[in-house]
């Protein structure tokens, strides 16, 4: 298994930054050009439990999986969102998001996400995997959004 982290400080309020990582389609979309389409399956009253079937495009393949949400807490100042899913039969990925609240005008995020192979061809795949870089960029959109005016 391996695991990656990173965080940053977003001149955006909390809220906004939530909506982008949410779970919606359309800034899903934004986030993971990837991403095809993103529906929700249930939804429970808690979050905890929420379904979400997903389509990536991997090359000239459509992948489908369906996204659990595992953890959700929002209190004062305080969001966590972890997610977890199977990608292509190959990886079970965990992403977890945790914004805090600095100032009416800024949120913390830190964002984690491990991947565990599942078989032989996947863990050769990620001996070779060097993903701090996808971790910086994902932030990174997070920010543009974020940080974009209103228009």
């Amino acid at each position: 298994m391996k695991a990656w982290q990173g965080e940053a400080d977003i001149m955006a309020p909390i809220d906004k930054v939530w909506h982008i990582i949410d779970g919606n389609e359309e800034t899903l979309r934004k986030l993971d050009p990837h991403i095809i389409s993103s529906k929700t399956l249930c939804k429970t009253p808690e979050v905890i439990g929420s379904k979400y079937d997903q389509v990536y495009r991997d090359g000239n393949k459509e992948l489908h999986c369906t996204v659990t949400v595992i953890d959700y807490d929002q209190s004062d100042g305080l969001i966590r969102f972890t997610v977890e899913f199977t990608l292509g039969d190959m990886y079970d990925i965990t992403e977890g998001y945790e914004l805090r609240q600095i100032d009416e005008n800024t949120t913390h995020i830190i964002y984690r996400t491990t991947n565990q192979p599942i078989g032989l061809k996947a863990k050769m795949l990620m001996k070779l995997m060097k993903n701090e870089g996808v971790v910086e960029q994902h932030i990174r959109i997070i920010k543009q959004l974020a940080e974009a005016k209103q228009h």
